[in-house]
């Protein structure tokens, strides 16, 4: 039989182990990131194709992402070479909600934030600074894609721990949706349907490959006192003043008024003067008096001046500055002072 020197045989020799093919996204990126490093000389597709490490038997998928990016207006195409769209400029921004399926991020410059789609967000989370590029998406809707990653935050989070398929999971209470998964020795001897606060401490490629470790467990979630710590926890409110602080006040009180304080005021203490909150208050810091006279009343307003014991550059007055105000919630309240001066 003759052998036919169109036909090729079949090579069953093993081949290299080499990398796996890129992605349409993983294309687009290093699309982008060539053209944003040539700037205004543009590059040839051939150019392109070099610096995105572009295998042989890649070559026909990747002109066909070129191709797209050109139609969609994300790159300009001048003859033979490539340019960075106008619609495909790139931003620093901000992580502010991440989802299972998408997330927002905040640019420095814009006055609206940016769609992006759970594919094209490299794993990033709330807080992290990152960089994308915008283009023009659905109707007025813009929306990007995360190319790198450039400040990492240290991303702590409150939620409820679960165990799911024998895997220890935190499914977050806020910005981030979709639960993370807990190293089995980092569970902190937290139960199912335990508040818990929880801290990212390796991160993956993509949201799921994340993993955290519970730093405090709260209680069940199913109370409702227990649900409160975990919201102050989430947003950095400590019921607990320092040392340092509760000493300088502890001064003040003993100190007391002086003589030479009470020579310079009113003194109003032979009056009855009451409060006119009720006897669940959490404040008593302001009172009201009534006083008959020749031809009326005279009602005082009396409001308690704490801030006359807190001297400027003290570590009250860091501490207040710290906490901006008083925190009420449920049927307790935080104060910005501690109770020796705020009561």
């Amino acid at each position: 039989m003759k052998y036919n020197q169109a036909s090729k045989k079949k090579d069953f020799r093993p081949r290299r182990p080499g990398k796996k093919p890129a992605s349409r996204p993983d294309f687009q990126k290093d699309i982008i990131r060539v053209l944003e490093r040539a700037g205004s000389r543009g590059a040839s597709a051939k150019y392109l194709q070099e610096q995105a490490g572009v295998r042989r038997h890649q070559t026909e998928a990747f002109l066909l992402v070129l191709a797209g990016m050109v139609k969609n207006g994300t790159v300009q195409q001048k003859r033979d070479r490539y340019y960075q769209s106008d619609q495909g400029q790139t931003a620093e921004a901000v992580v502010i909600k991440v989802t299972e399926g998408f997330g927002f991020v905040r640019p420095d410059e814009a006055e609206e934030d940016i769609f992006i789609p759970g594919r094209y967000f490299m794993g990033a989370l709330p807080g992290d600074r990152v960089k994308i590029t915008v283009r023009q998406g659905r109707g007025n809707l813009k929306e990007g894609e995360v190319l790198r990653i450039l400040e990492e935050a240290d991303y702590h989070f409150t939620g409820t721990f679960r165990m799911e398929n024998g895997l220890p999971v935190v499914y977050p209470d806020t910005q981030m949706k979709g639960p993370v998964p807990v190293d089995r020795n980092e569970t902190g001897g937290a139960k199912e349907g335990d508040k818990v606060s929880a801290r990212i401490v390796k991160r993956g490629r993509r949201h799921f490959d994340h993993r955290a470790a519970v730093m405090a467990v709260f209680g069940s979630s199913q109370l409702a006192s227990v649900c409160c710590e975990a919201i102050l926890a989430e947003n950095g409110i400590e019921k607990q003043f320092p040392p340092q602080v509760l000493e300088e006040a502890r001064r003040i009180q003993e100190k007391g008024i002086s003589q030479r304080e009470i020579d310079g005021r009113l003194d109003l203490r032979g009056e009855i003067i009451f409060t006119i909150d009720g006897a669940d208050t959490k404040d008593i810091d302001d009172a009201v008096s009534l006083t008959r006279l020749e031809d009326g009343w005279e009602l005082g307003v009396h409001i308690a001046d704490v801030s006359h014991y807190v001297r400027s550059r003290s570590e009250l007055d860091a501490e207040a500055f710290g906490r901006g105000t008083s925190v009420y919630y449920a049927n307790a309240v935080i104060p910005m002072l501690p109770k020796e001066l705020s009561n």
